[in-house]
């Protein structure tokens, strides 16, 4: 279950974040990714309704499909077949979004990300967490519809799956998202699992480099032949609406002290400087509550 690519190809990389989150959690991953893979990465990250920049999302209702269908969309109109990187919410719906696209797809990431659930009960109990937790976050009351569990669809297909995965779990973090990741890996044809032993719901950001040795080592082994090129990540944020080409950074390895290992270049061959972000764990506020999450866990382990 190999994925195809042409020599010297760019990977294209489309990553969701978590409930509670924005496009900016990825910068660590990222910045530590670019300095890992052999050949060039180009990240494009986005903000799901409620969040971020799209926090006053005047767009219309949201629920899980419509916003998968975000994410279908961007899939399509990807200059290449992309993979799939997802935290938690983000993850399932990067799950969703795999097993109901005719797009091609090349693999998945999964980061704490749980299948949802099976029995009506298990999901009215989870979208009413979500109608909490996003009165404690602060989100606009209509957020929490992008996160309702209204079937069991993901769980059902599973078996489905026909792309390379890698589900990461935090070995810290809570039951529900451990049991949810195994059950996604022991049903999901090929998985790997790759477990960070002190993390808890965010491996991506309190073990950044561990979680990008991890997807590395993942895209090596699944795309066929040696990757090869000129390494970095090129980051894109895309925002609804715009018509204005995405800006790009590209991201490069830098050992300065106090700084995430990165440079940032405003634009591709442009003058560089340190990227500001400092060796510490950036949490969303909802990452200080104990019920932060927004993936889904599983009532099937």
């Amino acid at each position: 279950m190999a994925l195809r690519r042409e020599p010297g190809a760019p990977v294209d990389l489309i990553a969701t974040h978590g409930y509670g989150g924005s496009a900016a959690v990825w910068s660590l991953l990222l910045a530590t990714l670019g300095g890992l893979v052999r050949a060039p990465v180009e990240a494009q990250v986005w903000d799901l309704p409620g969040h971020g920049a799209r926090r006053a999302d005047s767009s219309g209702p949201h629920d899980i499909d419509t916003v998968t269908g975000e994410l279908r969309l961007r899939v399509t109109r990807s200059p290449r077949p992309p993979v799939l990187l997802g935290h938690s919410l983000g993850g399932y719906l990067s799950l969703r979004c795999v097993l109901t696209t005719n797009a091609p797809v090349r693999g998945i990431v999964l980061v704490s990300t749980g299948p949802g659930f099976r029995d009506p009960r298990a999901r009215a109990a989870w979208n009413a967490t979500m109608d909490r937790l996003t009165g404690a976050l602060g989100l606009p009351a209509e957020t929490a519809t992008i996160a309702y569990m209204t079937d069991a669809l993901v769980l059902e297909r599973l078996p489905e799956g026909r792309v390379p995965a890698l589900v990461v779990l935090g070995g810290a973090d809570r039951p529900e998202y451990r049991a949810g990741g195994t059950v996604i890996a022991g049903r999901w044809p090929g998985a790997q699992l790759f477990e960070v032993p002190d993390a808890g719901h965010e491996p991506h950001r309190t073990h950044p480099a561990e979680v990008a040795r991890a997807i590395a080592q993942f895209l090596e082994r699944n795309l066929s032949g040696p990757l090869a090129g000129p390494s970095g990540v090129v980051v894109s944020r895309v925002t609804p609406g715009s018509g204005a080409p995405p800006h790009r950074s590209r991201w490069r390895k830098c050992g300065r002290a106090g700084y995430a290992p990165a440079v940032r270049l405003s634009r591709p061959g442009g003058s560089a400087r340190p990227a500001p972000w400092p060796l510490r764990c950036q949490r969303c506020e909802g990452c200080r509550r104990p019920r932060c999450g927004g993936g889904s866990g599983s009532d099937d382990a």
